[in-house]
């Protein structure tokens, strides 16, 4: 696949994280704890800053596996 192409893909990827995350911020549920997480987790989202989500192994996965970890992630978070 291109570069342009990943590159496309995972800007994709990174306006799902954001809309999930903004719709975590708005959630009247979350605690004072986690309200500050996923703040700052929409900051670094939104400099485009993912290092803190990505882990090493992660760099190697292909894009499918690396969606569905954000999406499980972002699932078991929302609980």
């Amino acid at each position: 696949m291109a570069l342009e192409e990943e590159i496309r893909i995972l800007r994709q990827d990174v306006e799902y994280i954001k809309g999930v995350l903004a719709e975590l911020v708005d959630d009247s549920l979350l605690t004072s704890e986690e309200g500050a997480m996923v703040k700052e987790a929409r900051r670094d989202v939104n400099r485009g800053d993912l290092s803190d989500f990505i882990e090493a192994e992660e760099l190697g996965a292909t894009r499918s596996e690396f969606t569905e970890g954000w999406r499980s992630f972002l699932r078991n978070f929302q609980r």
